[in-house]
C-alpha cells in the first residue's frame, strides 16, 4: 500500500503520519537522498529539525528488516535519545555506552561514537547486517579531545552503511562532505541556514534593555561609548525581562559559582509559581529524592537547589548530581521553571530551548572572548519551534571586555572545522593486526591528510588562472628568453623566500627563551639554509636576466613569480602531506618498538592487552602491570590506583585526603613511568601518552571503604556530581584494565578486578549505572 503513494508525497505517509505538523523542505529533500540510497549530511540551526532526518532512515531500517545505529558524542545524550526513541519505536531500541547494555540486539542500538569506534576498528563484522548509521553533532569532529574517535569511525565504518550525519551550522559543511564522500562513499549535503525562530539580540545597560539587532540582522543600537562595567544583579536582569514577557530564560555562566549565585538571585526577582505549578515542581522533587539513597538525600547541593525549584529556579552544571541534571531539564521542559542558570555544557545537544538565552559575559575565565561558534551554539537554545514567533538573546556589560568590541568577535563568520586527528597505540595495534596497507589508509583518510591536500588543490586553481592571464602560456617564452633557466631561478628565489621566514621563526623561537639544543640547532640549520640559498641565487644565470625582465615587463616577471610560489607552496605542502602520514605512523611504531610491544616478527604477547585499553593512558598502565606494580593490592587499592588515570581535569584543586605509605609509593612509580614514556613520545615528535593525575586521589579509596559522596566531598574540592561522574569514568577504565588482563590470561588480577568493580558500582555511582544517566567527567 505505500508503494503507489510515493510517487505522489514526498515521504511515505506510514512515516508522516507519526508526525502532526507538515515537514520543512529541506528534511523532504534529506529524507528523498536517503530513499533513493545515499548517504546524506544535514547542516542546519539547533533547534531546527534535524533529527526528523535522522528518524526517518531509522524508520527505514526498520521497515526493511535491518539494523540502525544512532550514535551521540555523550553518553547523556545517548541515554536520552534512547528514551526519545523508544516513545517512537518501543521495544526496538537498544543502548550501549561502555557502562550499559540494554537489549543489545534492538534492530535500532544509540550509543556513544566511542562505542562504535571500537566495534569498528577491532571487529566491523558486527555491522552486517547494520545499513544506516546516525552521526549526531558531527561537528564534533573539531574536538580536540574527541574528534579522532569520529573521524576513525567514519573513515572504518563498511562501505554498504549509509551514513546520516547531523552537524550545527558550519562554516566549512561543504568540504567535511566532500571529506566524507572521498573517505566512505557518496554523500549529499543538505543545508538549512534560516532559523526555525528568528532572533533578536538585546544589550542591558542602564537599567532596561535596548534592542541591539532585530531580526533581519540589522543594528538598531550601537553602544561606542560603553566602557567596561560590572555585570549587572540577575536579579535585576530577571524582573526586566518578565516585563518584557522573555521568560523562560537560560542564563548562561561560565564557572559554577557564577551559576549557582546567578540562580540564587533571580530566585529573589522570580515570580513564584502558582498553585498547580507549584504541586507538579514538589511531586518532581519528591519523586527525585524517593529514588536516592537515604545518606544522599541531604547533600548541601540537594538542599540549595530544592529551595531554589521551589521559587521557579533551577541551576545545571557538571558537578551537580545526574538525578538532580534530569529534575532540572525535566521541570524546565514541562515549564514549571521561569529561569535555568547552567554552563555552557547544556548548550551541547540537550534539548532544552527557551524563549531567552542571557550570556552573562561574552568571554571565559581563561579562554578569551568567546568564539563565533561558541556564541552561535550558545544562542541556539533560544526560541521554542511552534511556541516563539521570536526567540531573544541577552548581553551584559562585563569588566572585562568593551560590549561592541566583543559583540563585533562574536558576531564575525563561523569558523571552519579543522582536523584534530592523532593516532593511539590502540588504534595502531588494531591496525598492524591487520596488515600495513589498513593502517596507511587510517591515516592518509584522515580529515587532516584531505584538508592538506585541499590546500594543494586550492593552489592548483590559482596556478591555473594564472597561466590563463598569460595567455595560456606556462611559461616557455620566458624560460627562452633566459636561456631555460628562469623558472629555475623563481623557484630559488620563493625558495630563498621561504628559508628567510624560517629562519625568522627559528630567531623568534630561540628569543623567547627556548634557549635548548634543539633551538639553536633549528637557528643554525635555518640560518646556513638561508645563507646557502642566497648565494645561488645571486650566482645563478638568470640573476641580470630577471633584473631587465622587472624593468621591461614587471607585470609578466610578477605573474611568473607568483606561479613559482605556488608551485613552491605545493611541493612543499605534498612533501609534508606525506611525511605527516608516514612519519606519525613510524614514530607510533617506534615508541612501541621500544617498549618492547612490536618486534621483527610484528605484534608480541603484551600488544595484545595495550590493545584492549583504549584510553590515553593504557600504555603507562601496562607498562605499570609488567613491573609488577599491582602486586599485592587489595581491590579497593586497585580502584583507587585506576582512578588517578580515569581523571583528566586538569585545575588542581584542594584536596584534604592522604593516601597510605604504600599507595604513595605507587604514585610516585606511576609518575615515573608515565615520564619515561613522555620523553620517548618526545624524541619521536608525538604526544599521545596522559599520565596519572597531579591531584587527585584518595576519592575511589574512601568510596570503596564505604564513605558517602557527602563525607567524601568535604575532603577535596569538587563538585557531587563529578565525584559520581569520575567513579563512573574509573569503572569504564577497570573494565578496559580487566580486558588486558585477560588477554594476559592473568586469573589472580581478573578476580580482584572483578572485586574492585563491586566496591565501586554501590548507592549513586551504580544507580547512574542502571538508569541511564550520565557516567561521564564533563569539561570543568
Amino acid at each position: 500500500m505505500i508503494e503507489p503513494q510515493q510517487s505522489e508525497t514526498p515521504v511515505e505517509p506510514a512515516f508522516s503520519h507519526l508526525f502532526d505538523f507538515p515537514f520543512d523542505p529541506f528534511q523532504v529533500e534529506a529524507i528523498a537522498h536517503i530513499r533513493n540510497g545515499r548517504s546524506v549530511m544535514v547542516a542546519a540551526p539547533t533547534s531546527s529539525g534535524k533529527t526528523l532526518v535522522a528518524e526517518y532512515a531509522l524508520w527505514r531500517a526498520l521497515q526493511t528488516g535491518s539494523r540502525a545505529i544512532y550514535t551521540t558524542p555523550i553518553k547523556a545524550l545517548s541515554n536520552q535519545k534512547r528514551r526519545d526513541l523508544e516513545v517512537m519505536f518501543p521495544g526496538q531500541v537498544g543502548l550501549l555506552t561502555g557502562d550499559r547494555s540494554e537489549n543489545a540486539d534492538a534492530p535500532i542500538v544509540v550509543m556513544t561514537t566511542e562505542v562504535l569506534r571500537n566495534m569498528l576498528v577491532e571487529d566491523s563484522v558486527t555491522l552486517q547486517r547494520v545499513t544506516s548509521v546516525v552521526f549526531d553533532e558531527v561537528h564534533y569532529l573539531a574536538d580536540p579531545g574527541r574528534g579522532t574517535v569520529w573521524e576513525e569511525a567514519i573513515i572504518t565504518c563498511p562501505r554498504h552503511v549509509q551514513l546520516v550525519c547531523l552537524s550545527a551550522t558550519i562554516a566549512n559543511a561543504q568540504e567535511i562532505a566532500a571529506w566524507i564522500g572521498e573517505t566512505h562513499r557518496d554523500i549529499a549535503l543538505v543545508r538549512q541556514d534560516e532559523r526555525p525562530v528568528p532572533l533578536e539580540h538585546y544589550y542591558y545597560t542602564q537599567h532596561r534593555l535596548h534592542l541591539a539587532r532585530d531580526v533581519a540582522g540589522q543594528r538598531r543600537a550601537m553602544f561606542l561609548r560603553e566602557r567596561k562595567g560590572p555585570m549587572p544583579p540577575p536579579a535585576e536582569v530577571v524582573r526586566a525581562l518578565e516585563q518584557a514577557r522573555l521568560l523562560p530564560a537560560i542564563w548562561f555562566a561560565f564557572s559554577r559559582r557564577a551559576v549557582e549565585e546567578a540562580a540564587e538571585s533571580c530566585a529573589r526577582a522570580a515570580s513564584r509559581p502558582q498553585r498547580e505549578r507549584a504541586l507538579a515542581i514538589e511531586n518532581a522533587i519528591g519523586w527525585t529524592l524517593s529514588t536516592l539513597p537515604a545518606e544522599d538525600q541531604k547533600l548541601p547541593q540537594l538542599s540549595l537547589l530544592v529551595g531554589l525549584l521551589r521559587r521557579g529556579v533551577g541551576f545545571h552544571h557538571a558537578g551537580l548530581l545526574p538525578p538532580f541534571k534530569e529534575l532540572v531539564e525535566r521541570l524546565f521542559i514541562d515549564g514549571h521553571l521561569s529561569v535555568v542558570c547552567a554552563t555552557d555544557t547544556l548548550a551541547v545537544g540537550i534539548n532544552m530551548p527557551a524563549r531567552t538565552v542571557v550570556i552573562s559575559v561574552l568571554s571565559r575565565p581563561f579562554g578569551g572572548i568567546l568564539t563565533p561558534n561558541d556564541f552561535s551554539q550558545l544562542t541556539g537554545r533560544a526560541g521554542r519551534r511552534g511556541i516563539d514567533e521570536l526567540g531573544a538573546v541577552v548581553m551584559l556589560p562585563s569588566p572585562f571586555h568593551t560590549f561592541e568590541d566583543a559583540y563585533r568577535d562574536v558576531c564575525s563568520p563561523l569558523q571552519p572545522i579543522a582536523s584534530t586527528f592523532r593516532l593511539r597505540y590502540s588504534t595502531l595495534l588494531s591496525a598492524m593486526q591487520g596488515d600495513d596497507d589498513r593502517l596507511d589508509h587510517l591515516v592518509r583518510s584522515s580529515l587532516r591528510q584531505y584538508q592538506m591536500r585541499e590546500q594543494i588543490r586550492d593552489a592548483e586553481v590559482q596556478l591555473e588562472e594564472i597561466r590563463e592571464q598569460m595567455g595560456g602560456n606556462s611559461g616557455e617564452d620566458d624560460e627562452d628568453m633566459t636561456g631555460g633557466g628562469m623558472t629555475a631561478y623563481l623557484l630559488l628565489q620563493s625558495e630563498l623566500s621561504l628559508a628567510e621566514k624560517e629562519q625568522k621563526r627559528a630567531r623568534g623561537a630561540r628569543s623567547r627563551g627556548s634557549k635548548t639544543a634543539g633551538a639553536n640547532r633549528r637557528y643554525t640549520k635555518a640560518r646556513e639554509e638561508r645563507e646557502r640559498l642566497s648565494e645561488l641565487v645571486r650566482a645563478h644565470p638568470a640573476h641580470s636576466q630577471a633584473v631587465e625582465l622587472e624593468r621591461i615587463d614587471p607585470d609578466r616577471l610578477s605573474l611568473l613569480r607568483r606561479a613559482n610560489k605556488l608551485q613552491a607552496s605545493m611541493r612543499q605542502a605534498r612533501q609534508e602531506c606525506e611525511q605527516e602520514a608516514s612519519e606519525t605512523a613510524e614514530a607510533v611504531r617506534a615508541v612501541l618498538w621500544e617498549l618492547g610491544y612490536v618486534g621483527p616478527e610484528g605484534l608480541r604477547s603484551k600488544a595484545r592487552g595495550l590493545r584492549e585499553i583504549v584510553a590515553a593512558s593504557g600504555i603507562v598502565l601496562c607498562e605499570l602491570y609488567d613491573a609488577g606494580a599491582f602486586e599485592r593490592l587489595d581491590a579497593a587499592e586497585l580502584a583507587e590506583v585506576i582512578s588517578w588515570f580515569a581523571c583528566d581535569a586538569n585545575r588542581r584543586r584542594q584536596n584534604h585526603f592522604r593516601l597510605p605509605r604504600n599507595l604513595e609509593r605507587l604514585r610516585g612509580r606511576a609518575a615515573s613511568c608515565y615520564r619515561c614514556i613522555a620523553e620517548l613520545e618526545e624524541g619521536e615528535g608525538i604526544e599521545l601518552t596522559l599520565g596519572p593525575s597531579a591531584w587527585f586521589h584518595s576519592v575511589a579509596l574512601a568510596w570503596c571503604r564505604g564513605e558517602s559522596i557527602g563525607e567524601i566531598s568535604s575532603h577535596i574540592e569538587f563538585g557531587e556530581g563529578d565525584i559520581v561522574s569520575l567513579l563512573n569514568k574509573t569503572v569504564d577504565l577497570l573494565d578496559q584494565f580487566e580486558g588486558m588482563l585477560r588477554e594476559r590470561r592473568d586469573d589472580a588480577l581478573v578476580v580482584l578486578s572483578i572485586e574492585a568493580r563491586r566496591l565501586l558500582v554501590r548507592g549513586l555511582v551504580a544507580m547512574m549505572r542502571s538508569d541511564g544517566t550520565v557516567a561521564e567527567l564533563q569539561p570543568v
